[in-house]
């Protein structure tokens, strides 16, 4: 009797575990910095000039790992005014054979916590107007079918006006 009760408490305890992981949502991922924008100490020398944020470099957990857990997910803070824009872009560090094209999604999330950019095509290349001042999150996503281990490397950087491409 004692026996089945250990066994069914452990069978319980896994069951309520794995559930908790794979109902996991994507907030929360690892925070790899925090970034202000501020044009006052920025020098621009001519209109719709690009300024550069940041460069980073992640790996993700592959596809075993996101089916049992859920995404794994790494993620910068920025803080922005409104009306700038936004440019974010991601580049493998390894070889084009091995990662066969299939960038990590990529999320880019408004202060008031809405999803404002959904990438989850095999674009590298996005970009945003901000309307509200505030904190944004750029979040880098693994995909179900993306091989772990993969390095990726991130680059952010932003316009003064919302008006440039």
């Amino acid at each position: 009797m004692q026996r089945r009760v250990f066994i069914g408490g452990i069978a319980s305890g896994g069951i309520g575990f794995f559930a908790g992981c794979l109902s996991a949502d994507r907030d929360g991922g690892e925070v790899r910095g925090e970034y202000t924008i501020d044009p006052a100490t920025t020098e621009f020398d001519y209109d719709c000039q690009e300024a550069e944020l940041f460069e980073d470099t992640f790996s993700l957990s592959g596809k075993l790992t996101s089916r049992v857990v859920g995404h794994s997910s790494v993620e910068w803070h920025i803080d922005m005014d409104a009306d700038r824009r936004l440019d974010v872009s991601i580049y493998s560090t390894e070889p084009r054979s091995r990662t066969n094209g299939r960038f990590p999604a990529i999320e880019i999330v408004d202060p008031d916590g809405e999803v404002v950019l959904e990438g989850r095509d095999s674009s590298n290349l996005y970009d945003i107007a901000t309307e509200t001042e505030g904190r944004y999150v750029v979040r880098a996503l693994s995909r179900n079918l993306t091989k772990g281990g993969d390095r990726w490397r991130v680059e952010v950087s932003w316009y003064q006006s919302a008006d440039c491409e």
